[in-house]
């Protein structure tokens, strides 16, 4: 990874503008390429959802990975995200239910 470019406002104490680019220093091939799923429309409870970033090794410690991993979740209902994130708000993020193992 040549630079990773966060969003100008993305604050690391909420949830708002989690958003970045990723810069490579080389061109990724096609045959280990994986095409990027855009959800353009509504979200329903359990739908599956392919999620990347860079996730927590360990949440206890709050190691971060510098590796990009990729995992499969499920949407997740609104009471279920109000009760663990007090900002949550549906209008304009996703609730996932978290998943042992895949810490993201």
């Amino acid at each position: 990874m040549a630079r990773l470019i966060e969003h100008p406002d993305y604050a690391t104490n909420s949830y708002e503008n989690d958003i970045g680019l990723i810069i490579l220093n080389d061109t990724v091939p096609d045959s280990v390429a994986t095409k990027v799923k855009v959800y353009a429309n509504n979200f329903f409870l359990e739908i599956p959802l392919e999620v990347a970033g860079f996730g927590f090794e360990n949440l206890s410690n709050g190691m971060n990975t510098d590796e990009l991993t990729k995992v499969d979740m499920k949407v997740g209902s609104d009471e279920y995200c109000k009760q663990i994130v007090e900002e949550y708000n549906y209008d304009y993020l996703i609730c996932t239910e978290s998943t042992v193992g895949k810490n993201f």
